[in-house]
């Protein structure tokens, strides 16, 4: 259990922050450069490089200031190692660049390549094959695919990743989360192949090894500090010790590199894994909703860079295309990773997560259904045409299948997406529940028990800040319930008969979503008929309560008369009595 007082990063004085912004500006400034300089590079590769090499059947796999690596593009080249070579002169003449090389290779008659393959230098003769360039120039290997695919996408990434860094560093200078990760953002896009290969073409290759280290050390000690710059838990703090140990290892690549890249790993995942034991502990409100936005963010983003670094492995033994779509989800998943930070720590529409969440999970779930029944009934279509007449059409069972799939699609995706409403989205569930309750507790409860739990309900269950439930009688409106923040001119009000019910925003003072909006204002007549049930049978109580008190008091009034008659008839004997004693 953490003791003590819990350790917190100091917010950037005027003069730091200013200077932290300055810094901010220059490396990204320098960043968007390089990748510009990379993709210009990645150009180049595509439509020049990449065709003439393609055109003798060699793939190339690096091309720096230094050196120019190839491989045998699809199949066996005699004399080129399946593992690539380095090439060092093309017809006896030393080769200076990759547009060198190409404009070499781009002649019809054969070439002499020098390769040299752990030391050795060995000489392939290569000619031109028609056929290769021309498989080159289509398909998956096109120019124009490859280079959106490996370059254009990722420069995307890029600028999102730089404009999540300048919208955290322009709005939050004063922020030492916010500015550590606007400059963790700009290391991230620095370290991407695109800039890479700039900074390989310009022959600074320690840059890149600064950019990956800077990146890393940064997240750590970001994340566990997140998002108000206090360490909890309080051993956080030590990943903020990590950092600059973890900086230094990586940039003097004083440890092989498994053993660096398992202690990246294992440090980020731990640096993770502290907003999570914060998140558990924070009660509901604005940080813990901060806390699952980011969570949510980093999650879709592993998830889908996962996805793609999966796609990239298995691509040369699926094929080509599978491996760039490989890189296209790679890239989105950089793209995706300052979305949840940004969202959490610009306080934007904080609640909505667990729309999102609920949304990714049914698309996902219901994905995965899908892609499992129309194999599964592939497969039972497969066995049961096969003992009827093997020589069906494949292309008939697989609309077959289809159209199983396509018939069961509507019933599976409703009851997921009920599912993963109840799951995901409990408050969505509270207010489509409103309805029955307020029916329910009709019958028992009295209005202002019944205005307590209704308000409770669209609070809680909007997210909104505040709220209240009035009544109006002979013009006058009668409160009965409020709770939160008082909801202002801008409120949004429902009206069932008598009832008005006015809910303010949420309490990040943005508005209520559509979708929330329109369960609200379907409660107008489920409120009408339970509150109209209630003061009716109230109304009721008053006028039985006000008949029992006039017969009470009416029988009073007869007990009262009866004891005065009584009391009359013995004065007036006693009187006559007297009077005859008298006379007597």
């Amino acid at each position: 259990m953490d003791r003590g007082p819990t350790r917190a990063l100091p917010p950037l004085r005027p003069r730091a922050a200013r200077i932290a912004g300055l810094g901010w500006r220059l490396v990204a400034a320098a960043v968007l450069l390089l990748a510009l300089a990379g993709l210009w590079r990645g150009w180049v590769a595509s439509y020049r490089i990449e065709p003439a090499f393609a055109a003798r059947g060699l793939v190339v796999d690096a091309e720096d200031a230094a050196r120019i690596m190839v491989g045998p593009r699809d199949a066996f080249v005699a004399g080129v190692p399946a593992d690539g070579a380095r090439l060092i002169a093309i017809d006896g003449t030393a080769v200076t660049s990759g547009e060198d090389a190409a404009a070499r290779l781009a002649g019809d008659g054969p070439v002499r390549l020098k390769l040299e393959v752990a030391g050795k230098r060995t000489v392939v003769t290569l000619a031109r094959n028609a056929a290769l360039a021309t498989a080159a120039a289509a398909g998956s290997g096109a120019p124009v695919v490859q280079f959106l695919a490996l370059y254009a996408l990722q420069f995307v990434a890029i600028l999102g990743l730089l404009a999540g860094g300048l919208i955290l560093a322009e709005r939050r200078p004063d922020d030492p989360v916010s500015m550590l990760l606007a400059y963790a953002f700009a290391m991230g896009a620095a370290a991407l192949p695109v800039t890479a290969t700039a900074l390989a073409w310009l022959g600074w290759y320690d840059f890149n090894d600064l950019a990956t280290a800077g990146f890393f050390a940064l997240f750590l000690v970001a994340l566990p500090a997140f998002p108000d710059g206090r360490f909890v838990p309080r051993r956080g703090r030590w990943l903020a010790l990590w950092a600059p140990v973890l900086f230094v290892l990586i940039v003097a690549d004083a440890l092989p590199l498994p053993v660096i890249a398992s202690l990246s790993f294992v440090s980020t995942l731990v640096a993770g894994l502290m907003p999570v034991m914060r998140f558990r502990r924070t009660p509901p409100g604005i940080e813990r909703q901060q806390l699952k936005w980011a969570g949510l963010g980093f999650t879709l983003a592993f998830a889908v860079l996962l996805a793609g670094a999966g796609l990239v492995m298995v691509g040369p033994e699926v094929g080509p295309w599978m491996a760039l779509a490989g890189m296209m989800l790679f890239n989105l998943g950089f793209l995706m990773l300052p979305a949840g930070v940004l969202v959490s720590l610009m306080r934007y529409r904080l609640w909505d997560a667990d729309r999102v969440t609920a949304k990714s999970g049914m698309v996902g779930i219901v994905t995965l259904t899908m892609g499992a029944l129309w194999a599964a009934a592939q497969e039972v279509a497969k066995i049961a045409v096969a003992q009827i007449d093997p020589s069906f059409d494949a292309t008939t069972l697989a609309a077959l299948s289809t159209a199983t799939v396509a018939i069961l699609f509507p019933p599976v995706q409703s009851r997921i997406d009920r599912w993963t409403e109840a799951r995901l989205e409990p408050r969505i569930g509270r207010l489509r529940a409103l309805p029955e309750m307020l029916g329910t507790r009709a019958g028992r409860a009295t209005s202002g028990q019944l205005a307590e739990a209704a308000l409770a309900e669209a609070v809680e269950g909007a997210a909104a800040a505040g709220g209240t439930l009035s009544m109006e009688r002979d013009g006058v409106a009668v409160p009965l319930a409020a709770r939160g923040v008082p909801p202002g001119d801008d409120a949004f009000e429902v009206r069932g008969g008598e009832v008005l019910l006015r809910l303010a925003g949420r309490p990040d003072e943005t508005p209520l979503p559509g979708g929330v909006r329109a369960l609200l204002a379907a409660l107008d007549a489920p409120l009408a008929e339970a509150f109209g049930a209630v003061l009716a049978r109230e109304d009721q109580a008053r006028a039985i309560a006000g008949l029992a008190a006039r017969v009470d008091a009416l029988a009073g009034q007869v007990a009262a008369l009866s004891a005065g008659g009584a009391s009359s008839a013995r004065t007036s004997s006693m009187k006559r009595s007297t009077e005859i004693g008298l006379e007597t």
